[in-house]
């Protein structure tokens, strides 16, 4: 199946990752409140794994899935060090169930104080890996460990 552009998914991600730190910046008052950061957190979560599937499809390794392409990432040293990316997956599973408000909230805590910096990560590791400025949107992508 062809899978989107780097480049392309790269400013999908950053564009979601946006929003979702835009949500999560602002004071939550209300069960509405607390599903628009789930909501922006889905789709951050998505494009950044399909960013991350792109660049290692042009890297080389490929991948099938959200899991895949995150193992994948780990062992190829994209992601090192303490990343919360087994609980992400988990997190990102569960919110497309119906949730009571206690876990709500406990995700909510989650998404704020690890999955965002997480995803963060995910962005500054995907622009040290693909050269995001070539304007024919086929970016050169860099591989081995990072440094």
């Amino acid at each position: 199946m062809p899978t989107d552009s780097v480049a392309t998914a790269v400013a999908r991600y950053r564009k979601c990752l946006k929003a979702l730190r835009a949500s999560v910046a602002l004071p939550l008052r209300g069960p509405r409140d607390r599903s628009g950061v789930i909501h922006d957190f889905e789709l951050a979560y998505h494009w950044g794994w399909v960013a991350l599937r792109a660049a290692l499809e042009q890297a080389g390794p490929g991948s099938s899935s959200a899991l895949d392409a995150i193992l994948t990432a780990k062992r190829i040293g994209w992601l090192q060090g303490h990343h919360p990316w087994d609980a992400l997956v988990a997190a990102a599973v569960r919110c497309d169930q119906p949730y009571d408000t206690e876990f709500e909230e406990s995700v909510i805590e989650r998404i704020i104080g690890s999955y965002v910096p997480a995803l963060g990560n995910l962005g500054a590791t995907l622009e040290a890996r693909c050269d995001l400025s070539d304007p024919a949107h086929s970016p050169k992508v860099r591989t081995g460990r990072s440094t």
